[in-house]
């Protein structure tokens, strides 16, 4: 990973890099000290099931802060509903079903449309 600018990660910035292991993950800032050099990442996603959830503290040059986008994909809903249920927040989690529920309905939608057409 590149050396990242300290004053760009703030508190709740997505980000991704690897851990003192080498594992890859990603996950949202809890806590940035730019000057000692270390930021606290919750892990939402890793290769290691077993850090998906927890708040690992990492060297700050080891991360990179993930750009935003105005864009709305069903891996973002999916990334958000892991959030809405590690947060156990039920009515955020509800809201974001139903977002992803219209993602796979308009997905089908456009493969019948498809296998009509050839």
């Amino acid at each position: 990973m590149k050396k990242t600018d300290n004053m760009s990660l703030r508190i709740g910035d997505w980000v991704k890099g690897r851990t003192h292991d080498g594992e890859i993950i990603q996950g949202y800032l809890e806590e940035v000290n730019a000057i000692q050099g270390f930021a606290k990442v919750k892990v939402i996603e890793c290769d290691n099931k077993f850090r998906r959830g927890k708040t690992i503290e990492v060297l700050e040059h080891w991360i990179e802060k993930i750009p935003e986008s105005s864009e709305i994909t069903e891996e973002y809903i999916g990334m958000l509903i892991d959030l809405a249920l590690l947060t156990k927040d039920e009515e955020w989690f509800m809201e974001l079903a139903l977002i992803y529920k219209s993602f796979k309905s308009s997905q089908q939608i456009k493969d019948d449309l498809f296998y009509l057409l050839n």
